[in-house]
């Protein structure tokens, strides 16, 4: 018995290791990362304009009247500019960037930098603010899998914002 526990994998088994590993880390099908995020039916709203023309507020106050949201950005002032406008309208927000956490025990909504936020958690709403960010080689990478993975409630106007 301790001699076959000793024996070298077999040629056939080493390959069956590797192709197990390869699917684990195959990222050359992103479409296929979340299925349960992707088969949900889902409304894409981008807002494209200048500075200063409104795309910020007007995602605050779709924000505001969702029951349940969460707000990705790059920056963690404007995560905390987020929270702080949220909590002054009476709706309960928590704060998540990666130096600070406040976790409100009744909130409904988050306020985050986008490599925080979760993609667990059903939301009425997403707003992913300055998407441009996806251009960005180290931070780029979490504006796409947000909007992949990102799980909304199915009420009947699901909305991802795209700022």
């Amino acid at each position: 018995m301790l001699a076959l526990l000793q024996r070298s994998p077999t040629r056939a088994s080493k390959r069956r290791i590797f192709a197990d590993t390869l699917s684990i880390t195959d990222l050359t099908n992103p479409q296929n990362w979340y299925p349960e995020a992707l088969s949900m039916k889902r409304k894409l709203v981008l807002h494209v304009g200048p500075t200063n023309s409104g795309k910020t507020h007007a995602a605050i106050q779709r924000l505001a009247s969702a029951k349940s949201a969460i707000y990705c950005c790059p920056l963690r002032l404007l995560a905390s500019e987020i929270y702080d406008k949220l909590n002054g309208l009476s709706v309960p927000c928590s704060l998540k960037t990666g130096q600070q956490e406040i976790m409100m025990d009744n909130a409904t909504h988050t306020a985050c930098t986008i490599e925080m936020a979760s993609i667990t958690e059903p939301v009425e709403v997403a707003v992913i603010d300055e998407y441009q960010l996806i251009s960005d080689e180290q931070r780029g990478w979490a504006c796409p899998e947000l909007y992949l993975a990102c799980r909304l409630k199915k009420y009947i106007s699901p909305e991802i914002y795209l700022e």
